[in-house]
């Protein structure tokens, strides 16, 4: 098995890693950085218990504006904007493969894998970070007793495995 930019703890922690990542790198306030983190993490576990879809819009919504707020602070969308946006949002977090890997926890997995595993994660990904993952990859396997598993951090690699200074979404393209 090779795992590239591979998740060794759920989605959830994944994703909120995730966003603080990106949005540490834009230059947010930190204490923005804990309202994003604050209002995700309540939007998931909204999603986990199969919560109304009423009571996931205003969650919904309270991350969308804590997240505008931190990129383009005083900026708000007009109502029929913000409704279009949280609607396009709620598509993705309602499906059955989002509230399905939501909560999946992959080490449960790879605590079953008995064959050679190769995980490579960049240094600078900062959509599923390295120290957050190859940790806990590395310790599921061996805590199945796999015998051949070999764990890497590129140097200087984003997510895509590509060469980047500061692992941004934006230097994809370049």
């Amino acid at each position: 098995i090779v795992l590239l930019a591979g998740n060794g703890v759920p989605l959830e922690d994944v994703m909120v890693a995730q966003a603080r990542l990106l949005a540490q790198a834009a230059g947010a306030d930190p204490v923005d950085l804990d309202r994003q983190e604050q209002a995700q993490r309540e939007l998931f576990r909204l999603v986990a218990a199969d919560t109304e879809v009423s009571a996931l819009r205003g969650q919904m919504r309270e991350l969308i504006e804590v997240q505008l707020g931190m990129s383009e602070p005083g900026r708000r969308l007009d109502e029929e904007t913000m409704e279009q946006v949280v609607d396009q949002h709620l598509q993705g977090v309602l499906t059955p493969w989002f509230r399905f890997a939501l909560t999946f926890d992959p080490r449960e997995a790879l605590r079953r894998v008995r064959v050679p595993v190769l995980a490579l994660n960049g240094s600078l990904d900062l959509q599923v970070p390295h120290h957050q993952n190859l940790p806990e990859i590395e310790k599921a396997l061996q805590e199945a007793g796999n015998p051949d598993v070999t764990i890497r951090t590129l140097t200087g690699l984003n997510h895509l495995l590509q060469r980047a200074e500061a692992g941004t979404v934006e230097e994809y393209a370049q």
